[in-house]
């Protein structure tokens, strides 16, 4: 269950699980640390379920975000960065990254930065959630990039390999782009200059 609480100086998202609150390490963890990828969230008991509070004031859902404007190549690439920062350090601080929630509707933005919603009572499968943004890019991509098409297809064609590493995938498409930008580059030089050849040929012809 999910709801939203404000007051005239903060907003909160609020989830609700039916079963008994804990304070577990990885509360702990995320009591004492701040983790600058994370929402940061209190949790609690009351009546025998587990709430958890997440503070989302001025920032913007991404979903909110996609219907506004399509996602172009240096948006997603800008997100997947972060995302990958954020596995990385989740791991670091040795919390379970299928707590992170990958619903566009629970990840927020504010100030060129992304934050992501952890919770320990979450039982999500962080491949299984990947794969599924990959889809929501690509149904939300804008079909006018084709850089942020490329983008969006090879996440999703890479998210349907076995034993993936999120990290090693988006390097190799990035790195696979700038090859083929490369290529481009190399083939309009060579088809400038040959343009030139045929031009200073065909003056040598005329006079």
């Amino acid at each position: 269950k999910t709801e939203y609480e404000r007051n005239l100086h903060h907003a909160w998202m609020i989830l609700e699980f039916d079963e008994i609150y804990e304070e577990d390490y990885q509360m702990r963890m995320l009591a004492e640390n701040h983790l600058n990828c994370l929402l940061d969230v209190k949790g609690q008991g009351m009546d025998r379920k587990s709430r958890y509070q997440y503070e989302v004031g001025g920032k913007t859902s991404m979903a909110a975000m996609g219907e506004r404007q399509k996602w172009n190549f240096s948006r997603m690439k800008e997100f997947m960065q972060q995302f990958v920062e954020a596995v990385r350090e989740v791991n670091n601080y040795l919390l379970d990254v299928n707590c992170l929630n990958l619903d566009p509707e629970y990840i927020y933005y504010q100030n060129g930065r992304y934050f992501f919603c952890y919770c320990p009572a979450f039982k999500g499968n962080i491949w299984e959630a990947f794969h599924v943004l990959t889809e929501y890019f690509v149904r939300e991509t804008d079909y006018e990039d084709k850089e942020a098409i490329y983008l969006a297809c090879e996440l999703h064609k890479a998210s349907m390999e076995d034993n993936y590493n999120i990290e090693q995938i988006l390097e190799r498409i990035l790195e696979r782009k700038e090859q083929r930008n490369s290529m481009g580059i190399c083939d309009e030089k060579n088809q400038e200059k040959k343009s030139q050849k045929l031009g200073k040929s065909g003056g040598a012809g005329r006079k």
